[in-house]
Formats: C-alpha cells, sequence, structure tokens
C-alpha cells in the first residue's frame, strides 16, 4: 500500500512539474505546445487514486475487539473484603444483593436541564415586543442573530418552556396576528391572502393550511364567523 501511495505521489509531482514548464515556456519564451495533455494526464492520476481508494473500502479488512468482559459479581464484592465490616460483606454476597431501584418520572424530570427564565424572557420578548414573526422567511438562524442567543439553546427553550416545535411556536403567532386583525374595523382594506403576508405568510397554500391547523376552521369560514 505504501509503494502505491508513493508511486500516486510521484505522478502527480510528475503532472505539476509538466505544468510547471508549460508555463514558463508559453509565459517567458513565447513557446506553445501544439497538444496539451496535462488535463489528460490529471485525469488518469485522479482515475488511479479512484481505484487505490475504491480497493480500500473493503469492511473485511476491518475488525473489532470486543471489549472484556466485566467481573463476576463474587469476584467483585470479596475484592477487599477483609477491608469491610461483616455487615457490608454479607450485603456484597450474591444472595443478599439488595435490587437496585428503577428511574422513576419524578427522577428523570429532576434529572433535566432546567429552562433558564432570562432566556425564554428574551425569545417571548423578540416575539411579542418586537413582533418578529412578520419575517415571512424567519429562521431559527435568524433568531439566533436578532437575540444574540444560540440556536441549540433556542431550539431547547422553545420545546421545553413553551411547549413547541419552533415552526408550531412561531405560526402560532402569526395565526393569531391574522384573527387579532380579522376583529379590526380596517380588516376590510385588505383581502384575506394581502393580510396574510401582512401577518408572515408567504403564500396562500400555506396560510390556509396553518390557519385551519390552528383554528380547525378555514380563513374564509373564520373571517364570516367573525
Amino acid at each position: 500500500m505504501l509503494l502505491v501511495l508513493l508511486v500516486l505521489l510521484v505522478l502527480v509531482g510528475l503532472v505539476s512539474l509538466q505544468w510547471l514548464l508549460e508555463v514558463v515556456l508559453r509565459e517567458f519564451f513565447g513557446l506553445y505546445y501544439k497538444y496539451d495533455y496535462s488535463t489528460e494526464l490529471l485525469g488518469g492520476v485522479v482515475f488511479m487514486i479512484g481505484i487505490v481508494g475504491l480497493r480500500q473500502a473493503d469492511m473485511r479488512a476491518v475488525s473489532f475487539v470486543p471489549e472484556a468482559a466485566p467481573a463476576a459479581p463474587e469476584t467483585a464484592a470479596f475484592i477487599g473484603a477483609g477491608a469491610l465490616p461483616d455487615s457490608a460483606v454479607s450485603l456484597a454476597r450474591p444472595g443478599n444483593a439488595s435490587p437496585v431501584p428503577a428511574s422513576t418520572p419524578d427522577t428523570l424530570a429532576a434529572a433535566a436541564p432546567a429552562v433558564d427564565a432570562a432566556v425564554l424572557a428574551r425569545i417571548r420578548r423578540a416575539l411579542e415586543e418586537e413582533r418578529v414573526y412578520l419575517n415571512p422567511t424567519l429562521t431559527l438562524a435568524e433568531l439566533s442573530a436578532h437575540t444574540g442567543l444560540a440556536p441549540r439553546l433556542i431550539s431547547f427553550t422553545v420545546n421545553q418552556g413553551f411547549g413547541q416545535s419552533f415552526n408550531d411556536l412561531i405560526n402560532s403567532y402569526r395565526v393569531a396576528e391574522v384573527k387579532r386583525r380579522l376583529a379590526t374595523p380596517d380588516a376590510q382594506r385588505l383581502t384575506l391572502l394581502g393580510l396574510a403576508l401582512e401577518c408572515g405568510f408567504n403564500s396562500k397554500t400555506t396560510f390556509n393550511r396553518i390557519f385551519k391547523q390552528f383554528t380547525g376552521q378555514a380563513p374564509r369560514e373564520w373571517s364570516s364567523s367573525e
């Protein structure tokens, strides 16, 4: 294998030297080759590298060595038994071993990381006061740039603090904004589609689907019932 790599390295070096020679002859002496074989030579070298790579892609050459099995319970129990009191030694014996308690939901909940209240408040302010959801192309990365919070932190806080995915949270604010504007006298100046576009939706199809998902009604049904 080492020899093959050495041959490939030499071939790449030869192609590079030929290119350098062509540049010198062309730029300094005004000499041009009638036929340029550099591209063909480079293609041949790349082809050979591909063949060598495919030949190495053989998983049979990969071996996995299993980890050593853990020590038997009896052995672990009696290691250093002389330094333990009799009661501890008796508890360590297999016959007296007590079962390990299973993890309860309360234990798992306590182990889960808590939501940072300051981060939650910053996201809520960006949505409710700065109304970033009106941006029809809003993404997690854009919200991160707007708030200065890491994308993963925003995603975690939205999932745990709001109980929604990022997209569902943004769309819920957009739907709420449409419903709020439909209830105002100024709603008549725009069509439903125009109103949806002003509220952050980017197409009629998306607006109809999302609105019905959150309200159970099509936009026109909701508008006529108001």
